[in-house]
């Protein structure tokens, strides 16, 4: 079975401002006391000043020059001194960064990285990615713009056929699979199963088998337990926990091993991701 295509209903968020035109999103996104009342002219959003913030990090925040965020601004007496809660007009249309196939999503009051991620079925990382001018994932303020880029690829959890690659003896028929699972917010599980492989002893100085896979170029793998169901081959299975979901070009292998040694012989079996099935 090929990929399967995440999609998304965005109806749910025009409503909510995700594509509202600039002139709504301070009165969809904003708090009503933060609501730019006072800035019918604003061409973009209104922000509300934080604790800390200068002219100059403002601007740098959301990649504008200093010199337009003032023009935009002309209330500001003194770029120095301006006061924690004071509205300003940032003039600039989020979008995001080139490359990116996405929409531009406003954070609300109390909002997190990991809640932001949680309700566009993202992984903190993927966020990440798509917005790297958030220097702190900790720290968002109420009108910040972030980019939500579309994923399409693999719709996890999924199952990838494990087919065999070299079987010692010939005539062995194997069957095994990884079933690829979420396990809370940022994390994913890779749980291996074969059946019908020889014994691991048959191949060479081996004493188990292992299931292994690369994220993000560091390796992961699981020694796989032996059971031995009543008149039934050997299955092999094991789980291998990993700190994000891997690409469709991933590789999943099992492997002959030598558990005291730490030694690994050449895989028996292998799937990929991009096959990943419901």
């Amino acid at each position: 079975m090929g990929p399967r295509v995440r999609s998304f209903d965005l109806s749910p968020w025009i409503d909510r401002g995700g594509f509202a035109p600039a002139s709504r999103r301070g009165t969809t996104r904003l708090q009503a006391d933060q609501a730019p009342r006072s800035y019918p002219g604003c061409s973009a959003f209104v922000y509300r000043v934080q604790q800390g913030d200068t002219p100059y990090l403002i601007a740098q925040r959301f990649g504008i020059a200093l010199s337009d965020l003032l023009h935009a601004n002309p209330q500001i007496d003194d770029p120095r001194n301006i006061l924690t809660g004071e509205l300003l007009c940032v003039p600039a249309r989020p979008s995001c960064p080139q490359g990116v196939d996405g929409f531009v999503y406003t954070v609300l009051l109390g909002d997190t990285f990991s809640s932001i991620s949680e309700t566009f079925d993202l992984t903190p990382e993927q966020l990440a990615a798509a917005n790297p001018q958030v220097q702190d994932p900790n720290v968002l303020y109420p009108g910040e713009p972030l980019c939500i880029p579309r994923i399409v690829g693999v719709a996890y959890p999924c199952c990838s056929l494990l087919l065999p690659t070299r079987i010692e003896p010939k005539d062995v028929e194997a069957a095994g699979a990884a079933v690829i699972r979420p396990v809370g917010k940022e994390h994913f599980e890779v749980l291996f199963s074969v059946v019908g492989i020889p014994e691991p002893g048959d191949l060479g100085p081996f004493d188990s088998y292992a299931g292994s896979l690369q994220v993000r170029g560091e390796p992961y793998s699981a020694v796989l337990s032996r059971s031995a169901p009543l008149n039934q081959p050997p299955t092999w299975s094991g789980a291998a926990v990993i700190p994000a979901a891997p690409t469709e070009e991933t590789e999943l292998l099992i492997v002959p091993v030598d558990t005291k040694a730490n030694t690994t012989g050449t895989p028996i079996m292998r799937g990929f991701v991009s096959t990943c099935g419901g």
